[in-house]
């Protein structure tokens, strides 16, 4: 085997199909597993994405930075937000 190996993005993985849900504009709600901080809970709407980091701003354009170590942890974390805030508003109304 050759020492001189390039490796492939692996397009059929959970991880790289769960990165391609996430666009410039979009939102991110709640704490999102802590990848911006254990301090931070605001919702964050995404200005941009460079590799594993995320480059977001909150409602009081407060600069949020995260290392993202999981897509799919942050997908599943965001998305649990918006079920639970529908579902508290679905039954207070």
């Amino acid at each position: 085997m050759s020492q001189y190996v390039l490796k492939q993005i692996d397009f059929d993985s959970d991880e790289y199909k769960a990165k391609q849900a996430f666009r410039e504009g979009m939102w991110l709600y709640g704490f999102c597993n802590g990848y911006f901080g254990f301090d931070s809970y605001e919702d964050k709407k995404i200005t941009c994405l460079i590799g594993n980091h995320v480059e977001a701003v909150d409602k009081n354009g407060k600069l949020h930075l995260g290392r993202v170590e999981s897509w799919v942890e942050l997908l599943k974390a965001s998305n649990q937000e918006v079920e639970k805030r529908e579902k508290y508003d679905y039954v207070n109304e």
